[in-house]
């Protein structure tokens, strides 16, 4: 049996708390004029608020078997077949890595996806600095997917690439605002 991450649930439920608690520090004990960088500490705040809403808030907790994954969140448990899988991929150049798994619900028949934290233990001992190279959990999944689907296609795949270059124009987009803010208009 192939799982996710043991710290799922850590990065899910207990990390926004934790970095809120860091800002939150910095922003009472830091010696810089709040009024001055409010616009960039809005703009980080809600950039972050929703690259976390739309990967770690759909955090799930992975166990494959043989003939379907079951995921959990402290809410709930759901049993997904392979033959429901429509696509899944995996990050690259970030740390940890994410594994992005979308599917079609039988209920209503709506996409959703949701996103899985890669092994620590799959990760620790691997010389993959840049992590180009595939987790075990995503070659196994992709492997049940084609044998349920002969048609399945890599091609349809989201980039690797997307989350990183999206982090880094958001990041880039906070430095310009704040290096705009602070040298022209103060």
């Amino acid at each position: 049996m192939h799982q996710s991450s043991s710290l799922t649930f850590f990065f899910r439920y207990y990390f926004p708390i934790f970095f809120i608690g860091i800002f939150a520090i910095s922003l009472i004990f830091g010696e810089f004029n709040i009024d001055e960088m409010a616009f960039v500490l809005m703009t980080l705040i809600i950039s972050l608020g929703i690259f976390y809403y739309l990967v770690f808030g759909r955090l799930r907790k992975v166990n494959a078997r043989s003939d379907k994954i079951i995921t959990e969140t402290l809410n709930y448990t759901e049993e997904i077949e392979y033959e429901q899988i429509n696509y899944i991929s995996q990050t690259a150049l970030s740390t940890p890595t994410l594994i992005n798994i979308n599917y079609q619900e039988q209920e209503t028949g709506q996409n959703k996806t949701f996103w899985v934290l890669g092994s620590m233990s799959d990760m620790a001992f691997r010389i993959d600095p840049l992590r180009l190279e595939e987790l075990e959990l995503t070659k196994y999944i992709r492997g049940k997917i084609k044998d349920s689907k002969p048609n399945y296609d890599e091609a349809n795949e989201p980039s690797r690439y997307l989350i990183p270059l999206i982090l880094i124009v958001v990041v880039l987009v906070i430095f310009i605002v704040g290096f705009i803010i602070e040298n022209l208009i103060l």
